[in-house]
This record gives structure tokens, C-alpha cells and sequence, in this order.
């Protein structure tokens, strides 16, 4: 049950990059709007940081929305206070601002450099994928036998195809262990920890759309 919450966190994670990535694009490359403003005596690092904010607004709210039911539901089991719920909002502020600033280095990165290059990208990724693919086909055939043995194996064998959403090195980690501490009234270091982390991270990833891939926006 917990590993569910962990997976959704990183599954809306990765949604929230894509979604990003595709508004922003809109707003700053396909817009008429952002055309005129360009015209006028506006600096475009300010008008591409307003950009990057306002499709953060658009892109997140969905995951306060469809994440509501299994907070409600883990509110329930684990009978949490009010706070909680509070709580787990605001750590929702630092988690989505992640997502949206990655989204705006791959955006400016891809538009200004990877054009020239899109046919050996998009090669690069299909032999990863195949790779990964072949790695996933030889892992499963190599421990067909040892999942028969027993129901705590084949258990396991199941849950190792989600260990990515536990790596211990991605922000939906830190916000889903959160969330769990918090369910459980447990008081650990991790509920310190992964805030301020969650919170440094989007701190850095704004600053360094705002100060240093905005300068690449206009050209």
C-alpha cells in the first residue's frame, strides 16, 4: 500500500515535467500574446520568468486534485489530525516548482541547441530504450525460476519493477516519505530533512531559470 503512494507521487512527477514542457512551449513560443509583448520595452528574462510561473499555476493544480482521494484515504486509515492535510499542502508548493523548472531547461536547451541535432537524439533514445528493454526481458527470464518458489519471492519480484519510484535521490521520494512519517505520527529527522530539501531544490531550480536559462530565451 505504500509503495502505491510512492509510485503515484512519481508517476505525477514525471507528468508534471511533460506538462510543463508542452504549456511553456505554447506560451513562449507559440503564442500571439508573447509575440506582442516582445514588441514592447520588456525585459524578456522577465517575461519568460512570468511565463514559467504562470504554467506552473496551470499544470499543478491537477495534482492537488487527483491526489486528494488517497490523502483523504490515508487520512482515514491512519486517523491523522487536521494538520495533516495542511501540511501536506504546503510541501506541495516546493514538490510542483521542481518538476516546472526542470521543464523550462529542457524547453530553452532543446528549442536553442538540440534542433540542430534532433535525428541523433532521437537515435540515442530509441538504443537506450532497447537496451533497457533487453536488460528488463534477460532480468525476468534469469529469475523466472526463483519467483516459483515461493509467495514472498514472486512478491518481490513484482515490487522490483518499481523500485525507481523509492530511489532515495528523487524529490517524489522525499514528498512521498514525508507524507507517510506524517500519516503515521512519527517524529524522525526525515521530516526535517526532506522538507528543506524539497524547498532548496525548487529555490535553486527557479534561480537558475530566472538568472540563467533566460538568458538564452530570446536569441
Amino acid at each position: 500500500i505504500e509503495r502505491v503512494l510512492y509510485m503515484m507521487i512519481f508517476f505525477f512527477f514525471i507528468m508534471l515535467v511533460f506538462s510543463n514542457v508542452i504549456i511553456n512551449y505554447s506560451s513562449l513560443f507559440r503564442s500571439k500574446e508573447t509575440q506582442w509583448l516582445l514588441t514592447l520595452p520588456i525585459d524578456h528574462r522577465a517575461l519568460f520568468s512570468w511565463r514559467m510561473v504562470e504554467t506552473l499555476l496551470v499544470s499543478s493544480w491537477g495534482l492537488i486534485f487527483l491526489s486528494a482521494p488517497l490523502l483523504g484515504a490515508y487520512g482515514q486509515i491512519f486517523d491523522v489530525e487536521w494538520h495533516f492535510y495542511l501540511k501536506s499542502f504546503l510541501l506541495y508548493l516546493p514538490f510542483v516548482a521542481i518538476p516546472g523548472a526542470i521543464a523550462s531547461w529542457l524547453l530553452v536547451l532543446t528549442i536553442r541547441f538540440a534542433n540542430r541535432y534532433w535525428k541523433y537524439a532521437s537515435i540515442a533514445l530509441i538504443l537506450f530504450a532497447l537496451i533497457k528493454v533487453g536488460q528488463a526481458v534477460y532480468s525476468e527470464n534469469f529469475n523466472e525460476t526463483l519467483s516459483s518458489e515461493s509467495v514472498a519471492l514472486t512478491f518481490n519480484q513484482v515490487l522490483r519493477h518499481t523500485e525507481m519510484s523509492v530511489n532515495p535521490h528523487i524529490p517524489s521520494t522525499w514528498m512521498s516519505e514525508v507524507i507517510l512519517q506524517w500519516a503515521k505520527g512519527y517524529h524522525s529527522q526525515v521530516i526535517v530533512l526532506f522538507p528543506l530539501l524539497l524547498c532548496s531544490y525548487a529555490l535553486m531550480g527557479g534561480w537558475l531559470s530566472m538568472a540563467v536559462f533566460s538568458r538564452t530565451y530570446y536569441g
